[in-house]
């Protein structure tokens, strides 16, 4: 049967609602390309089926791919439930251009429903072994540095996109513009009830669905299904249920509710729209370190919010060696900006001394302010740094000879005439550090397997959590860790020892463990 509509009011009919219901399936090179172009940073990794399906039709067309179409050769990819999910707001728009396209293509015959499907996977499969031949033309052209290539890939599309923004009715440049998933948030309200169809659309029947709490930016659905469920630890359950929901990889986070004492239930975090949120700012940060309560904490620090709006502190002295690691924009030294602010707030300059080591020059200088800063500057010059670290090391081993002389096993059990003042050690982008003077790891080791008792306290900060910045050594002396969002799960293990960071939203937003205590997820302040 044809699909071809000559009247307006065929638009807005049970036939065409039936029109919009089949599941878009891709190839299972599609799915492959997608994963090896983030891989690679060729490309950000998408949040979810739908954009990288658009982002593939739409290179289609802005490079008049399509009377050169490669068929699909197989539906084992990626899904997305049906046509309104992958084309969002525009989908009737989507569907007039591809319908137009697809009766050009077919020189006015008669087309039916499966070849209009049919033809959008052949877009998808197309545009993702086109993107990957690009690709692979520029790490040939570029063979010594792949940084060249990425650049290069990423400015053609760009400039891609701006050529074709007046093109046939925008679509489809806007959707090659459109590639950054830190941009794509849930912009829809959910009920329980429909919380509750999409599970069963998922085969998650659920006998009780309710809405118990919206927080800052989640709502928190608490649901009771039919029967036993690995759903807080399998993640293509998960992947299933985002898609039925449609929303973003990050607007989903699932956790096992262990106090109703049964294996069937769950709480379902889903974010919220944008508009929605609450954010805590400068303000709510200095009423929380106003309000705050001293009780055995030696270090106290403001850590983040929970989902409710309470700050979270912790001790310094339990961490006691910490790692901050999240990509560009994740609010990583946002984080540790406000993990200082309340150090230095909390703690008397006689207590605690603090050492900034930045190469990045810029995003510490407020703390020049604070009596605590030692020398009263950043550190900004590699060999400056690497001198503070064996210096370090130095008064770390003055430190043991102290508390030898006196009988103690830690500073803290030192008489007050006697202590010497807490140290607390950041290293910023530490990647950065390495790269330039590999033998800054040997004291910053040292440090971190030594110093505790001795009164020092590590913060190791990278946009890099990789084997080569965070080895192994280092890695098992960073008891705390503390994950924002990151591109890849791989990542995600490499700072805690488990996947998660890969799904947050970012904002600030991330997953700390402290002192191998179990994961907790919190928010950031934004100061």
């Amino acid at each position: 049967m044809s699909y071809q509509v000559n009247t307006a009011t065929g638009w807005d009919t049970e036939w065409f609602h039936e029109l919009m219901k089949p599941r878009i399936k891709g190839s299972l090179k599609s799915q492959e390309v997608r994963k090896e172009l983030a891989n690679q940073g060729a490309l950000p990794a998408f949040d979810n089926n739908y954009d990288w399906a658009m982002f593939c039709i739409a290179y289609c067309f802005a490079k008049d791919l399509i009377p050169h179409l490669e068929t699909a050769p197989d539906a084992k990819g990626s899904e997305i439930p049906n046509f309104e999910t992958c084309f969002q707001k525009e989908a009737r728009l989507w569907l007039a251009y591809l319908s137009d396209a697809l009766f050009e293509l077919k020189q006015g015959k008669p087309c039916t429903r499966d070849d209009l499907y049919q033809f959008i996977q052949d877009l998808w499969h197309t545009g993702a072994v086109e993107l990957e031949k690009r690709w692979y033309t520029y790490r040939k052209n570029n063979e010594h540095s792949e940084l060249d290539a990425q650049k290069q890939f990423l400015e053609e599309l760009a400039k891609l996109a701006q050529k074709h923004s007046n093109s046939r009715k925008k679509t489809a440049p806007s959707s090659l513009q459109n590639n950054d998933h830190s941009d794509h948030e849930n912009s829809i309200v959910l009920d329980a009830e429909i919380v509750k169809k999409a599970l069963e659309r998922a085969k998650l029947a659920a006998e009780k669905v309710e809405l118990i709490a919206n927080g800052l930016r989640y709502g928190c659905f608490r649901v009771q299904l039919k029967q036993a469920s690995d759903l807080d630890s399998n993640e293509n359950k998960q992947k299933t249920l985002r898609s039925e929901l449609n929303i973003a990889d990050h607007a989903l986070r699932v956790e096992r509710n262990t106090s109703c004492g049964t294996l069937y239930t769950f709480d379902l975090k889903i974010l919220r729209p944008r508009k929605e949120w609450r954010d805590f700012g400068k303000a709510e940060f200095q009423a929380a370190l106003t309000q705050f309560q001293r009780k055995n904490e030696k270090l106290p620090v403001c850590i983040g919010i929970d989902e409710a709006g309470n700050a979270q502190f912790a001790d310094l002295t339990d961490a006691p060696h910490c790692v901050v690691a999240g990509e560009t924009k994740s609010g990583k030294s946002v984080f540790i900006r406000a993990l200082l602010h309340s150090l230095c707030q909390l703690n008397s300059e006689k207590d605690v001394k603090l050492y900034i080591l930045d190469p990045k020059r810029v995003d510490y200088q407020e703390f020049k302010r604070y009596p605590h800063l030692v020398g009263g500057n950043v550190i900004t010059e590699i060999d400056e740094m690497v001198q503070t670290l064996h210096d370090l090391v130095d008064e770390m081993e003055e430190r043991y000879s102290l508390l030898e002389a006196h009988h103690k096993n830690k500073v803290s059990d030192l008489a007050d005439h006697a202590r010497p003042p807490y140290c607390v050690v950041l290293v910023e982008e530490a990647g950065d550090l390495f790269d330039a003077d590999k033998s800054a790891e040997e004291p910053l080791v040292r440090l971190a397997q030594k110093a505790r008792a001795a009164g020092i306290h590590l913060i190791v900060a990278t946009q890099r959590p990789d084997s080569a910045t965070l080895s192994g050594r280092l890695r098992d002396n960073l008891n705390s860790k503390v994950a924002l969002r990151v591109g890849k799960h791989q990542s995600s293990n490499i700072i805690l020892g488990e996947s998660g960071a890969e799904g947050l939203a970012g904002y600030g937003d991330h997953l700390i463990k402290w002192d191998g205590s179990e994961t907790r997820f919190l928010h950031g302040y934004n100061i």
